[in-house]
């Protein structure tokens, strides 16, 4: 993102930093494939427009519009790099 192009990330300060925070849409399991697929298509439609781009964009957001089983690998591998840190750092609620 470019909304603050001369502020090092933390990243560049931490070595091995790697935090982002993210969005998405999720519906009931059951919901019909063909539903979901109309509605993925459509919020893809959306991200792509300009205008929204833009305005997210100004917002610091960068759209991503993966599929559904694309957005379920992510949030499975957010799980998992997660859980390793709650372990590692033996994390108790």
């Amino acid at each position: 993102m470019d909304v603050l192009p001369d502020a090092p990330t933390v990243a560049e300060t931490i070595k091995g930093f790697n935090v982002t925070n993210w969005f998405g849409m999720a519906m009931p399991a059951k919901t019909p494939a063909d539903r979901v697929e109309r509605i993925n298509q459509s919020v893809v439609k959306a991200l792509k427009d300009p205008d929204v781009q833009k305005t997210l964009a100004s917002l610091g957001v960068d759209a991503v519009g993966d599929t559904p089983a694309q957005f379920a690998a992510y949030i499975q591998s957010e799980f998992t790099r997660w859980q390793k840190v709650i372990v590692d750092a033996d994390i108790k609620p």
